[in-house]
């Protein structure tokens, strides 16, 4: 996937460091950056769990479903639901 950046050019999700929540590391914290918006349904859920921009994520599983927590709340969701949330990873100070 492709995205235009700032100069006018084009960068992968690779390059930008976005990814979808599934391929996101166990234990790591990411920051939702976006959420596919072409199921409603979808996307309403998300929202009623408080799934929005900006807001930081832990993935705690990934199998047989995406467990995460998001403000010391964990939600279980099923790989649809996971690939349509897209986050970015926060830098560690480990």
């Amino acid at each position: 996937m492709r995205n235009r950046n700032r100069k006018g050019g084009f960068e992968s999700t690779a390059d930008s460091g976005r990814m979808r929540l599934m391929e996101a590391t166990i234990g790591d914290k990411y920051i939702v950056e976006s959420i596919d918006k072409d199921d409603p349904a979808i996307l309403r859920k998300l929202c009623s769990m408080g799934i929005l921009p900006g807001v930081e994520v832990i993935v705690r599983r990934k199998k047989p479903t995406i467990i995460f927590e998001v403000y010391h709340s964990r939600f279980a969701v099923d790989k649809l639901i996971g690939d349509k949330i897209y986050v970015k990873q926060l830098h560690s100070h480990r």
